[in-house]
């Protein structure tokens, strides 16, 4: 019985998404060690299944992924190039976006936002009543 539970624990940890390039086939999309994340190339994943609310976690969306949903407080996303993030972080978060990728994030808090030149980029901060695009490093308050 031991066994059998030390096999299936870490298998919990790795969380499925569908993924565009087989139909959703089954292959693993997201794999997390601990609080840290990454979305393979081609897969939609979800934030807030890889991280839900947990403190400090990081997601990177690599080139062709689709990265949605929301993660907690101080959690980090990284928007690799050709990739697209469509997220809402938790107080002290951020997120970096590099050339070539799409954000489109909204901040519950503080928190600092990195779109880098050649990224398309735009923010919607908690006390703003619409996003708002940007080409820079941008905070909110």
């Amino acid at each position: 019985m031991l066994r059998v539970i030390l096999l299936v624990v870490p298998l919990l940890l790795w969380i499925h998404c569908s993924n565009k390039d087989n139909g959703g086939g089954g292959e693993e999309s997201v794999t997390c060690t601990d609080k840290t994340c990454s979305c393979n190339g081609g897969a939609e994943c979800d934030a807030t299944q890889a991280c839900g609310d947990a403190k400090d976690c990081s997601l990177t969306c690599y080139a062709k992924s689709s990265c949605s949903g929301s993660c907690g407080e101080g959690c980090i996303i990284g928007c690799d190039s050709e990739a697209t993030c469509s997220v809402t972080v938790g107080a002290n978060g951020s997120v970096g976006c590099d050339p070539g990728s799409t954000c489109h994030v909204t901040c519950t808090g503080p928190c600092n936002v990195d779109c880098t030149p050649g990224a398309k980029c735009d923010l919607k901060c908690a006390s703003d009543s619409a996003p708002r695009k940007i080409s820079t490093a941008t905070f909110c308050k």
